[in-house]
C-alpha cells in the first residue's frame, strides 16, 4: 500500500514525519532489516561493553593519585586496587584452614599479571597478630590487583579470585569470601544487570496491561510494542558499533538502554496514537488522521527528544566515568527512538489505523472532564495549589542523609557483603578498610622536628568526628604518646630510622660482594664435586670392629710410684 498525501506542515521535519505515511512498506521493511542486521551482524552489546568500558574514576582523581604515590613509595608500583579474601571457621581456624590459606597465597603470588602483591601472615608473626582475629575464628589476606575499580579487567580479576577460592580444599564449617571495593562494584554491577532483566519483564507486562486498559484494543498494544522492540534492537546495535569504534561505554549501559528506550518509546507512541484517535473520532479518514497526528505531534516529540539529547551529551564532559560513559549512549538511544517513532510507527498506523479505532468522547460528568473545566475556570488557584503540594514535598529534602556505605546499595547476601559482615564481626570496625592520609615532603622527614609535626597531624585527625583511631609512624598501635615522652621518643625514632637507612646504604656493596662470592663458591663446589667422586669406604669385619671398639672403651690407668 503506497499513499500520496500533502504534508500539512512545510519543511524537512514535515517530510520526515510523513515519510512513513508516503512509503509505509519501504519504511517498515527498512527498519526491520536494519534491526536484524545490527543484531545479527554485530557483537552483542554486553560483549562490547566488556572490552570498551572504563574505570569509574579518572586517573587524576585525588584518591587514585594518592594510591599510586603510596604504591610507588611502599608497594610494587603496579597496584590499582585491593581485594580482601576472608576465611572464617566458627569452631576456630584449624590446620586445614591454615593450609588452604597458604595454598591461596602461593596461587596468588604465582600470577603476577593479575596480582601485584599479597599481604599475608605466612612466616610473619607480627602480621599474624593483625590478620587473624583475636577469637581465632577469622583471618584475611590482601591482594593488590593491577586493574582499576569498575573496569572490565577488574570484574574478570574478581571472578578469577573467586574461582581460585572455590578450588580450595576448605574443611567442613569453613567458608571464604572475596570482598573489598572492586568486589563490591562487581557485585553491584551484577545485581544491576540482573535487576534490569526483571525490571524489563515487569515493565513490559505493566505496559501491556495499562495499554489494554486505556485503549482496549490488541492492535493498539501491538503497534506500540513492535515500535519499541525495533527501537531497542536498533539502539543496542548502534551502541555496539559505536563501542567498537572507540566510544567508552559503562558497565550499566545495557541496563540504561532498556529503561530509556522502553520509557521514551512508550511516551512517543502514546502521543501519536492518542492524536490519531482524536482526529479519527472527529470523522477524519484514517490516512489524513495519521498525517495530522505525525505532523502535529512530530515537532513536539523532536523538541522533547532534543532537550534530553543535549542534556545527555553534557554528561559526556564530566570526569566521573559512570556519567561520561552514560550520557552519549543515552543521547544515541533517544535519537534512535524518536526516529523510529516518527517513521516506523506512522507507517504501522497507516496499515492498522481502522483497527486502532477512534477515541471515545469523554462524558461531561467524568473525572477528567471536571478537572479540565476546573483548570479552565480557576487557572491561578490550580497553579497555586499544585505549587503548594510541590513545596511541601520539597520541604523534606533537607532531611535527606547521603550515605557512602556501599553495602546498602545491594542485597546483604552478595559475596562481598558476606565478607564484610565477617570482617565486622571478628575485627575492629574499619580495621580492614581504613582511610589513608598521605603526607609528602621535599626533604627527608626522619628528624625530630618533622616527626613532631606528624604527631600533631595524627592528634588532629583523631579529633575529627567519626574517626575512632589513628595509626601513624608516631603512634603505630593507634594510641597517642604521653606528652612527657613525645620528644624523647621522636628523637630516638628519628635516630633509629636514620641509622637503619644509612646502614642499609653502607652495607649494600658488601651485600652485593657477599652475594657474588657465594655464587662463585657454590659454582666451585659443584665443579669439584663433578671432578672428584668419594671412594667407597672399606668395611672391616664385624669381629674386628667389635674388638677395636672394646679396646677403645677400656679405661686406662696410670701407675703409681
Amino acid at each position: 500500500m503506497e499513499a500520496s498525501v500533502d504534508a500539512g506542515a512545510p519543511g524537512r521535519l514535515a517530510r520526515l514525519c510523513t515519510a512513513g505515511i508516503r512509503f509505509p512498506r519501504l519504511v517498515v521493511v527498512g527498519w526491520l532489516v536494519a534491526a536484524a542486521a545490527v543484531t545479527l551482524g554485530l557483537p552483542s552489546l554486553p560483549s562490547v561493553v566488556e572490552r570498551s568500558s572504563a574505570a569509574f574514576l579518572p586517573e587524576d582523581a585525588p584518591t587514585l593519585t594518592a594510591l599510586h604515590d603510596m604504591d610507588e613509595a611502599f608497594g610494587s608500583g603496579r597496584t590499582e586496587s585491593f581485594a580482601y579474601i576472608v576465611f572464617r571457621n566458627e569452631n576456630g581456624l584449624s590446620a586445614a584452614d591454615t593450609l588452604a590459606y597458604r595454598d591461596l597465597v602461593r596461587t596468588l603470588g604465582a600470577n603476577q599479571e593479575r596480582v601485584s602483591e599479597v599481604q599475608h601472615f605466612v612466616g610473619n608473626k607480627d602480621a599474624r597478630r593483625h590478620l587473624v582475629s583475636k577469637d581465632g575464628q577469622a583471618a584475611y589476606l590482601v591482594a593488590g590487583l593491577t586493574s582499576g575499580i569498575g573496569s572490565p579487567d577488574s570484574e574478570q580479576d574478581i571472578h578469577w579470585l573467586r574461582e581460585r577460592v572455590a578450588d580450595l580444599s576448605l574443611p567442613r564449617g569453613s567458608s571464604a569470601y572475596v570482598t573489598g571495593d572492586p568486589a563490591m562494584i562487581t557485585d553491584l554491577t551484577t545485581e544491576v544487570n540482573e535487576a534490569s532483566v526483571r525490571i524489563t519483564v515487569v515493565s513490559g507486562l505493566l505496559l501491556v496491561i495499562i495499554l489494554l486498559i486505556i485503549y482496549r484494543r490488541v492492535t493498539t498494544v501491538l503497534v506500540s510494542l513492535v515500535s519499541i522492540g525495533v527501537a531497542l534492537a536498533c539502539a543496542r546495535g548502534v551502541l555496539a558499533w559505536a563501542g567498537m569504534q572507540g566510544m567508552s561505554l559503562s558497565t550499566y549501559t545495557d541496563a540504561f538502554v532498556t529503561a530509556i528506550v522502553l520509557g521514551a518509546g512508550t511516551d512517543y507512541c502514546v502521543f501519536l496514537i492518542s492524536r490519531f484517535r482524536e482526529a479519527y473520532g472527529r470523522g477524519v479518514d484514517a490516512l489524513p488522521a495519521v498525517e495530522e497526528a505525525a505532523t502535529r505531534v512530530g515537532p513536539a516529540l523532536v523538541a522533547s527528544a532534543g532537550t534530553v539529547i543535549l542534556a545527555a551529551i553534557c554528561l559526556g564532559f564530566t570526569k566521573l566515568a559512570i556519567f561520561s560513559t552514560t550520557g552519549p549512549p543515552m543521547a544515541i538511544c533517544v535519537a534512535v527512538t524518536v526516529a523510529v517513532s516518527l517513521t516506523f510507527t506512522p507507517a504501522l498506523m497507516v496499515w492498522f489505523g481502522p483497527r486502532i479505532g477512534p477515541a471515545r468522547t469523554p462524558a461531561p460528568t467524568s473525572a477528567w472532564s471536571r478537572v479540565g473545566r476546573l483548570v479552565a475556570r480557576r487557572p491561578v488557584r490550580v497553579l497555586v495549589a499544585g505549587t503548594a503540594v510541590l513545596v511541601v514535598l520539597a520541604a523534606f529534602l533537607p532531611t535527606m542523609v547521603i550515605s557512602y556505605d556501599q553495602r546498602n546499595s545491594q542485597p546483604p547476601d552478595t559475596p562481598s557483603n558476606k565478607g564484610l559482615a565477617v570482617l565486622e564481626d571478628h575485627f575492629p570496625r574499619n580495621e580492614t578498610l581504613p582511610d589513608y592520609l598521605l603526607l609528602e615532603s621535599t626533604h627527608d622527614m626522619r628528624n625530630s622536628k618533622d616527626l613532631a609535626v606528624l604527631n600533631e597531624v595524627s592528634r588532629a585527625v583523631a579529633k575529627v568526628d567519626g574517626v575512632s583511631s589513628v595509626r601513624s609512624i608516631t603512634q603505630p598501635a593507634g594510641e597517642p604518646l604521653e606528652p612527657a615522652s613525645i620528644a624523647r621518643q621522636l628523637k630516638r625514632l628519628a635516630t633509629g630510622l636514620g641509622r637503619a637507612s644509612d646502614g642499609l646504604e653502607e652495607g649494600q656493596p658488601d651485600l652485593e660482594r657477599l652475594s657474588s662470592g657465594s655464587a662463585q663458591l657454590a659454582d666451585a663446589i659443584s665443579r669439584v664435586g663433578r671432578r672428584r667422586r668419594p671412594r667407597p669406604r672399606r668395611r672391616r669385619p664385624t669381629c674386628e670392629r667389635n674388638q677395636r671398639s672394646r679396646q677403645r672403651s677400656r679405661p686406662r690407668y696410670r701407675g703409681h710410684a
